[in-house]
């Protein structure tokens, strides 16, 4: 089972660049797209159709939407409704093996987002990350049988030393969240591709699972594009992809990490 995640920034319906988008998306061999900063038209190819969305935005234009999820037309798949639905979007997919997945497609706010004014910053950051966050562990602790994925663009490195975007505070609230929903970072520290792929950059775009385990072979975990493509020419952010084992999920939840009291949700 192979789940793909890329930041399209704001493509046009049509145009050269997102003509090379759609080469880079045909490129890329997944069963499940989290498409952040697209549009309703953009299809990521004949073999998938849309299942979850979310909903239009005042800081968006029509029909651009902040995330969408695509799966392969033979997966089984419906929509699930989360609480945030201008950034966030999830599905129900039915993997090969007869289980349940949850896709939790997300734009977590940047730095400059002032989508949640007054609150900025590190500070919106970490208010969407709680409403978010219990999203989450509503989803591990309500639907037992089921694998979750949070996936899409988090905004914030997880690197292991050393800092690329975001904050140290969200940098460790984001950690904290992730190992109270049971949830496992596939593209930060050392597992991160964008790192691997040069260039002084790291992911902000990752894919982190429960129940799930990384497949194991060389090419399990990769990003793209090169670092000298990325710009306007076609998006200022990596994408990810990563194979996983559908045979090593648990029908069991493990006992959750404390809650923070920073992460608190009423």
């Amino acid at each position: 089972m192979r789940v793909a995640t890329w930041n399209l920034a704001r493509p046009r319906p049509t145009g050269r660049r997102t003509g090379a988008l759609l080469e880079h998306i045909a490129s890329v061999e997944t069963d499940v797209w989290v498409l952040t900063e697209t549009h309703v038209g953009l299809q990521p190819g004949p073999g998938y159709r849309m299942v979850a969305s979310s909903a239009s935005a005042p800081d968006r234009t029509p029909p651009e939407r902040w995330t969408m999820i695509w799966v392969r037309e033979e997966l089984v798949a419906m929509p699930l409704p989360t609480r945030d639905e201008e950034r966030t979007a999830c599905a129900r997919v039915i993997m090969p093996d007869g289980r349940p997945l949850h896709v939790y497609g997300t734009v977590l706010p940047w730095l400059s987002d002032r989508r949640r004014l007054p609150l900025t910053g590190t500070a919106a950051f970490l208010a969407a990350l709680a409403e978010q966050a219990a999203d989450w562990c509503r989803l591990r602790d309500t639907h037992l049988d089921a694998a979750l994925c949070v996936v899409g663009d988090l905004n914030q490195d997880l690197r292991a030393a050393g800092h690329y975007y975001g904050s140290s505070a969200g940098r460790a609230a984001l950690r904290a969240a992730l190992a109270c929903a049971g949830l496992t970072c596939l593209t930060g520290g050392d597992g991160d591709p964008v790192a691997r792929l040069g260039g002084g950059r790291a992911s902000i775009d990752h894919v982190c699972v429960a129940g799930l385990s990384v497949a194991g072979r060389d090419d399990a975990i990769s990003a793209w594009p090169a670092p000298e493509h990325i710009g306007r020419r076609l998006s200022d952010h990596h994408g990810a992809v990563v194979a996983l084992e559908t045979g090593h999920v648990s029908l069991t939840t493990p006992e959750p990490a404390p809650r923070p009291a920073d992460l608190e949700v009423a």
